[in-house]
């Protein structure tokens, strides 16, 4: 979204063509937050995600779209951005009928609702000023999750706005290198709805 809001290309790893089902954090944490408080989920393992499949490429173009950009999107190949031997997964669609039928969790914010959310932030935050482009065999570890993540206050503030409801920031869609950072938020959420101190 910044690269599209910016002008700047925008990345696509490998030829595009691997599918991916987005789900927006706004759904993922009352899924987990309804499981951690269901004792019959205990010991159990559920998937928990969107259910509509897309292309990355026609998520690229989709973004570039609702953004209104000029950018052009560039397909940059798994040798450049990442550790030799890295295999992707071409599809990525969860099962997520066992969640639904113990506690009755169904997404409910559109991919486009996530996209435009995003698109506002961004817009509202400044983070849709021109990009200094790096190199293409530089982006590694550039991840624009992390990146966004990092430039906040601190972690504690992001979760003090989720759990108000003032955050409305979505998960699009995080590299090898954000997906822990985003886990690890989740976590320290539930964790703070759940648990109570030990006196």
């Amino acid at each position: 979204v910044r690269q599209a809001l910016s002008g700047s290309d925008i990345t696509v790893y490998g030829d595009g063509n691997q599918s991916r089902c987005f789900c927006d954090v706004r759904d993922v944490i009352p899924a987990i937050k309804a499981l951690a408080e269901n004792s019959e989920a205990e010991g159990r393992v559920f998937n928990i995600g969107a259910k509509d499949e897309i292309t990355i490429i026609d998520l690229a173009r989709k973004v570039k779209s609702m953004c209104d950009s000029q950018s052009s999107i560039i397909l940059v190949p798994y040798e450049q951005a990442t550790e030799q031997g890295f295999e992707d997964m071409r599809r990525r669609i969860p099962d997520t009928s066992r969640i639904n039928e113990l506690v009755g969790w169904n997404p409910s914010i559109t991919l486009d609702d996530t996209i435009t959310d995003i698109i506002r932030q961004f817009k509202e935050d400044g983070l849709s000023d021109p990009i200094t482009e790096r190199p293409v065999v530089e982006r590694v570890v550039v991840d624009w999750s992390l990146d966004f993540a990092m430039s906040k206050s601190s972690s504690e503030s992001l979760i003090d706005k989720i759990q108000k409801k003032e955050a409305r920031i979505g998960i699009v869609g995080l590299g090898y290198v954000g997906l822990p950072l985003a886990m690890n938020l989740l976590r320290q959420v539930i964790m703070s709805w759940v648990l109570t101190p030990t006196l």
